[in-house]
């Protein structure tokens, strides 16, 4: 008698999840702004810090990146996290969250005088989101084209 193959079940859903507890994907969104986005304090060769001509210590900045947040959580970029945010479950509103903070920090660019607020127009405006100076209106009536054409317009005002 042969042997009977049984095919292996497939992910109904095709690649499986890379995340699937809800506690340690917050967990790492946690680690990426305390851990890898914290501010270092420059040293030299000794281990002594770099000081500015303030006098004060000379200070990398780490801030939050979309792109940054999307590899600390093991995503191949960027577009991987918007079709994560998609999926509309637990893992997205942390996700949603998580880029919102990201926001935040732009948004306080603008306000601290300390960093390039150029940029943080910039990232904000491109984000979308109501960050724009130019505002797209609808010239018709809630969606439907205006009644009357240029020509029976003309006509109507001129009389003829």
């Amino acid at each position: 008698m042969a042997k009977k193959i049984i095919p292996k079940k497939k992910n109904p859903g095709g690649r499986p999840r890379k995340h699937n507890d809800l506690e340690k994907f917050q967990t790492k969104i946690n680690e990426y702004f305390n851990i890898v986005c914290k501010d270092e304090i420059l040293t030299d060769g000794n281990g002594d810090a770099i000081i500015d001509s303030k006098g004060r210590p000379a200070i990398k900045s780490n801030p939050p990146t979309i792109t940054g947040l999307a590899r600390h959580l093991g995503f191949i970029d960027r577009q991987s996290i918007y079709d994560a945010i998609a999926r509309n479950d637990g893992f997205s509103c942390a996700i949603k969250k998580a880029i919102n903070q990201i926001e935040e920090y732009a948004e306080k660019q603008l306000f601290s005088g300390n960093g390039n607020v150029t940029g943080a127009i910039f990232w904000l405006k491109n984000r979308g989101d109501n960050w724009r100076d130019r505002h797209e209106l609808d010239h018709t009536t809630k969606g439907n084209e205006i009644g009357l054409r240029a020509a029976e317009l003309r006509k109507r005002i001129l009389g003829g």
